[in-house]
């Protein structure tokens, strides 16, 4: 018969020396504009409309405190991992993230119409 045999499972590598100088933030910690030396990490949750004019892939994505982002990525060689469907559910890690903060509100008072601040 078959003997089963227990392979030792290997050690977690240390944490690199990126991880250790840049602390990982949340969406609402981050400025807008640059923000250099932090890590921001997200999960995707689902690809946005692609056009042809542009020149990075979109996503809708959440960080660990459920803040959802619009999120752009730019690169002609992005993993296949980040391609298409199976991009869905994937985790990515931004460091020295740029954040542009939009909203769309109704306006102030009721009314038709929505107020709308880039």
């Amino acid at each position: 018969g078959l003997k089963q045999r227990r392979v030792p499972l290997p050690e977690p590598p240390p944490p690199s020396a990126a991880e250790d100088t840049h602390p990982r933030a949340d969406v609402q910690q981050l400025r807008a504009g640059d923000n250099p030396g932090v890590r921001l990490r997200l999960r995707l949750l689902a690809p946005l409309p692609e056009s042809p004019q542009r020149l990075h892939r979109s996503f809708a994505a959440a960080d660990r405190s459920g803040a959802v982002v619009a999120l752009a990525l730019f690169g002609h060689n992005l993993p296949p991992a980040l391609r298409g469907p199976a991009a869905k559910g994937a985790t990515v890690e931004v460091e020295a993230p740029s954040l542009v903060r939009a909203s769309c509100e109704p306006p102030v008072g009721g009314g038709e119409g929505q107020r709308v601040a880039y």
